[in-house]
């Protein structure tokens, strides 16, 4: 019994991964799109006093939508449908996208769609990895693999579209992120398969890649706050 309940917990975790997949797919197309555009420049950016690109109002607005978001996603997603969640995770997807956008061309001057493309195919290549193998995908073991995945896949990212060094960080450094806050979700995705009606694989799968989309504002708030807290002891 116990062991069908881990088939079946893997075969949702697999769809979680396509799920990130698409998620990540979303943000990247967003963050591509939104840097290719000359008017968004001028409407997230403006020069200071010496010609150095600073956000501009609409640029702060931007960059903390998916946080707005986040708030206001509700607690408890038992009762939204497969479509309303799969919706929430999309848009939240391209919040983040515009944000991260926002921010790689005013502060770091990075092409982080690149970065969030890796991340995208890192999660397919994991869920077909967990489709193929059948393992259990909530471990140390997945976490060392996603990790494994990434590098791979940014090295032969820069094989074949060489790019600079800076841009080669920002895609590790997207890996690394996106790995992380994985793993870190990996007892609330077992909670969301645990309380549920686990017939349901789709809906658990998307709502189990949107908290881990949520946890990666929550995680970005929670350090802010540490860092706050450590001035302040200061």
């Amino acid at each position: 019994m116990k062991s069908l309940a881990k088939k079946l917990e893997n075969r949702i975790v697999v769809r979680l991964f396509a799920f990130m997949g698409i998620g990540a797919g979303i943000s990247a197309a967003v963050a591509c799109l939104l840097t290719k555009v000359a008017e968004y420049r001028n409407f997230i950016a403006v020069p200071d006093a010496e010609n150095n690109l600073m956000l501009s109002v609409s640029g702060w607005v931007l960059l903390l939508l998916p946080l707005v978001m986040f708030l206001a996603v509700p607690a408890d997603r038992k009762k939204l449908s497969f479509a309303a969640v799969l919706l929430m995770l999309c848009l939240f997807c391209g919040l983040i996208g515009a944000a991260l956008s926002s921010v790689a061309l005013v502060f770091i001057k990075a092409d982080i769609a690149r970065g969030l493309l890796t991340s995208a195919v890192m999660f397919f290549a994991m869920s077909l990895t967990g489709a193929v193998f059948r393992r259990d995908m909530i471990s140390w073991h997945c976490v060392l693999l996603t990790a494994v995945w990434g590098t791979l896949l940014t090295a032969l990212g820069c094989w074949l579209f060489p790019f600079g060094l800076t841009d080669w960080a920002v895609s590790m450094a997207s890996v690394i992120v996106y790995g992380a806050v994985t793993a870190y979700s990996g007892e609330e995705i077992e909670r969301i398969i645990a309380d549920s009606d686990q017939t349901r694989l789709n809906q658990l799968a998307v709502r189990g890649a949107l908290a881990v989309n949520l946890n990666f504002i929550g995680l970005a708030v929670k350090m802010l706050r540490f860092w706050d807290s450590r001035g302040k002891c200061k």
